[in-house]
């Protein structure tokens, strides 16, 4: 009991300090999406295939479509999730090692806190109750052209294990994650453009 009262506890502080989880996947030998531009205090998640593996690259080498890597991130085969501590702010340059000779690369910029002048916040996605029991309703309250949406859950160890896709954008939907056990969960929503996250804990 004492252990779940900390875990809540714990995801509690994480609410508080928002942060959001931007996945990057493959579509044949590109990344998609193959240009972000995220805030500082963000995650990335390579959910690529196994026939693929990612190095940041210095730019020279992105733009002769080389492969020799940096001391900075990099994934196995079929990717990983890469954590605040490894994006610095800046641009980093990354390709995928087997297929940079094609033209198989990336870029993230990471953007300084202090000069983000609009991002996607939790208010935006809204999930109640939460703490929940696996069934709550998901409101996503923004102004967007998108008539539909992407809903994936992943797990603390960046681990997709729910998915919904062509969700309506504009209607409350009632979400029922009882298969999962209790936990902390991040909900993530794609519009094509922009994408939105926030934490669930289920109790």
């Amino acid at each position: 009991m004492r252990r779940f009262l900390l875990s809540i506890l714990l995801a509690s502080i994480g609410l508080s300090g928002f942060s959001t989880t931007w996945v990057i996947n493959t579509s044949g030998f590109e990344f998609s999406p193959d240009d972000i531009s995220i805030q500082e205090g963000d995650s990335v998640l390579f959910a690529i295939g196994n026939i693929h593996r990612v190095e940041e690259v210095s730019e020279a080498t992105w733009n002769a479509n080389g492969n020799t890597p940096l001391p900075g991130f990099n994934t196995p085969f079929s990717g990983a999730l890469i954590l605040p501590a490894q994006l610095g702010v800046g641009k980093h340059w990354y390709v995928c090692v087997p297929h940079a000779s094609g033209g198989m690369k990336g870029k993230i910029e990471v953007n300084s806190t202090t000069s983000i002048k609009h991002r996607p916040t939790a208010s935006a996605l809204k999930l109640f109750p939460n703490p929940s029991n696996g069934v709550f309703q998901l409101e996503l309250d923004k102004g967007t052209p998108a008539s539909y949406v992407q809903l994936d859950v992943y797990d603390t160890q960046g681990t997709k294990v729910y998915a919904i896709r062509n969700l309506e954008q504009q209607s409350i939907h009632e979400i029922d994650l009882t298969s999962l056990s209790k936990g902390l969960y991040t909900i993530r929503i794609a519009d094509g453009a922009v994408i939105y996250s926030n934490r669930l804990i289920i109790q």
